[in-house]
């Protein structure tokens, strides 16, 4: 429905998804295949798709370790979670809960604009010896991409203060930065982010890293399945959103 809005709204924060596994065996991988379609075509239009990554770290069927879908698609961005540890007095570290590691789906194979972080990622684990799950498949795509707080929000519910969390509390805020930095390029003649992921990997100087904390992962230097590439710093990322012209910005030239 999205797709045929003329136009559509080009940031979408989406906040549902269940693992990998029952997406095979209920759906199929041809309906895999066909929503992956469908995103790449969105990210093409100019829409960025951010999902949360999900809050139940690794789930484990049949003897691996499953990430979500669709925050698994390599096609979307996936949003994961921080937080400042259960008394909240710090230091910032990856979400336990936060859904991270890799796809085992056949048809997520690792896109290239992952490929650099995830080989530093796997030097860098080996070297510190973090906690990894057995049997992982790090030649498919790796979750999340990035990270933001994901707990002690404050909202209003019936008129009444209440607090929320989890990746569906973290991936809206991403999605703010990324409506921030489209109404920095709408005003200067420049198309939409679109796609995102090509565009924070070439990035990443413009995200905090963390490097503590775990899912079924340990934070690591670098992008790790834990916090993805860490908390984006937006006045970094819009310098970086409002380079020259000639370079490319979320699969788009910019």
């Amino acid at each position: 429905e999205i797709a045929n809005l003329p136009p559509p709204p080009v940031v979408q924060s989406v906040s549902v998804g269940t693992t990998e596994y029952e997406y095979l065996t209920e759906m199929g991988e041809k309906h895999v295949v066909r929503m992956n379609a469908e995103f790449a075509k969105a990210g093409v239009r100019g829409i960025s798709l951010l999902f949360a990554s999900g809050d139940r770290a690794s789930q484990v069927y049949e003897g691996k370790y499953w990430v979500n879908f669709p925050s698994g698609s390599p096609r979307v961005t996936a949003v994961g979670g921080v937080w400042l540890g259960e008394l909240g007095g710090g230091p910032l570290t990856a979400d336990p809960d936060t859904t991270g590691g890799f796809s085992n789906t056949p048809v997520h194979a690792r896109m290239p604009y992952q490929d650099d972080a995830v080989t530093r990622y796997l030097a860098e684990a080996s070297e510190e010896g973090a906690v990894q799950p057995k049997g992982f498949n790090a030649s498919n795509r790796g979750v999340p991409d990035l990270a933001s707080a994901s707990d002690a929000y404050i909202i209003i519910k019936r008129g009444e203060e209440t607090f929320v969390g989890g990746t569906s509390a973290a991936c809206p805020v991403v999605a703010g930065m990324i409506s921030l930095l489209n109404d920095a390029r709408s005003a200067a003649g420049r198309p939409m982010m679109g796609f995102l992921n090509p565009f924070l990997y070439a990035n990443q100087q413009c995200f905090r890293d963390i490097v503590g904390g775990k899912n079924a992962y340990g934070a690591v230097k670098g992008w790790d399945p834990a916090s993805g590439l860490g908390v984006p710093v937006f006045d970094c990322l819009l310098k970086a959103a409002m380079a020259p012209v000639g370079g490319v910005v979320g699969g788009v030239v910019a």
